[in-house]
């Protein structure tokens, strides 16, 4: 009889720290037999994965190691300046946000030894606009021609002549989209009513001198002279009365 083929086999592959070999219950690793490792949540393998037995009854590769790693960090309506499966610790990323939205926390975050990042993850929080600025009687605020007004833009008030400011003369928006603080308000004594009476007024004035200085052109227009010792008008000397006056006896 010939002698059986004699049939090589490699040691139980060995556990390694959080993580383990994933195999089929065999009670023997001949060789060819092939196993695959794999880490706990939270941890990254380093090494190859995949072991075989080979015909010198050793396993084909280094055992692999299980590191601690962070988990990839995720942004709603934002972004980082990479995109890896797990992060190493020590790893830094950097956060930004898309257009719109603010950033709400530290724009960089470090992968710990223990897998969590520090500081914490930020949020990209949604940029409200404000409403145009309230108006006011008597005055106006500035920048009205902008049609956008966003968290931190400020207005300043300014009111007509005749008029002042009473309280705070600039707004800002906030963060919740709402103008602070209240707007401003225009005080003083002058009115619509003030101003048509003084118009009313002057128009009064101004027909009453120009009736009188028309009375004293017609006057002039007729022959008659004003004299200043009766304060009336007199009629013009003729020829024929200055001749009575110059030959009376």
């Amino acid at each position: 009889m010939f002698p059986l083929p004699s049939v090589t086999r490699c040691p139980p592959p060995p556990a390694i720290g959080h993580g383990k070999p994933r195999v089929q219950a065999l009670d023997e690793f001949t060789s060819g037999t092939s196993v695959i490792y794999h880490c706990e949540p939270g941890y990254s393998l380093l090494g190859e994965a995949s072991l075989h037995c080979t015909a010198s009854g050793a396993w084909s590769h280094p055992l692999p190691q299980c590191e601690v790693t962070c988990v990839s960090p995720a942004v709603d309506n934002g972004r980082t300046n990479g995109v890896q499966l797990a992060y190493r610790p020590r790893d830094v990323v950097l956060f930004e946000c898309d257009p719109g939205y603010n950033l709400s926390g530290s724009p960089q975050a470090q992968c710990q030894e223990d897998g969590s990042w520090d500081p914490p993850i930020p949020i990209c929080e949604r940029i409200l606009q404000c409403l145009s600025p309230p108006p006011i009687d008597h005055g106006k605020p500035s920048a009205q021609a902008l049609a956008v007004f966003t968290s931190g833009m400020s207005v300043n008030y300014s009111c007509e002549i005749g008029y002042w400011l009473t309280g705070p003369a600039s707004v800002y928006c906030t963060a919740a989209g709402t103008w602070s603080p209240l707007p401003p308000r225009c005080t003083g004594s002058y009115n619509f009513l003030s101003e048509v009476l003084g118009i009313i007024g002057g128009v009064l004035l101004l027909l009453v001198v120009i009736i009188i200085i028309w009375k004293i052109v017609s006057k002039q227009n007729t022959g008659y002279y004003y004299t200043h010792e009766n304060n009336k008008y007199h009629e013009p000397l003729t020829h024929v009365t200055e001749q009575k006056t110059s030959f009376a006896p």
